[in-house]
């Protein structure tokens, strides 16, 4: 009983980060950072976005995985979660529990598209 609450309460929990990251996916400003790979601009709109949505990480990679802003994250690392990567890639979009520096993260990463698909956009939460 306990085990599937838990799992009922991360799916509504990965719902709600999804919407938070989704805002961002969409937001033209984004968008055209993305498109230019800015990556002062990247960070700076990653940070404000992240701020608002109270996210402890937040992150874009491109189609191949490679880090192209971050908040913990060097720049051209590769994808630090390449499960969750994957499973964006077959699903269109993904949640999921990650583990930075020993510390459990509530993580969606969704794709940006303008209108093709340009990169992918994550935050993740830190699991109280």
């Amino acid at each position: 009983m306990g085990a599937k609450v838990f799992s009922q309460l991360l799916d509504a929990r990965g719902e709600q980060l999804s919407d938070n990251v989704a805002i961002l996916a969409d937001d033209f400003g984004f968008k055209s950072a993305v498109s230019t790979q800015n990556t002062d601009t990247l960070n700076s709109v990653l940070a404000n976005h992240g701020d608002r949505a109270k996210a402890d990480i937040v992150l874009l990679n491109d189609l191949e995985g490679r880090i192209l802003a971050s908040s913990h994250h060097a720049q051209n690392s590769p994808m630090p979660f390449p499960q969750l990567f994957e499973n964006a890639r077959n699903n269109g979009s993904a949640a999921s529990v990650v583990i930075v520096e020993g510390q459990p993260y509530e993580f969606a990463l969704l794709p940006v598209r303008a209108p093709n698909l340009i990169g992918w956009v994550g935050m993740g939460f830190f699991n109280q």
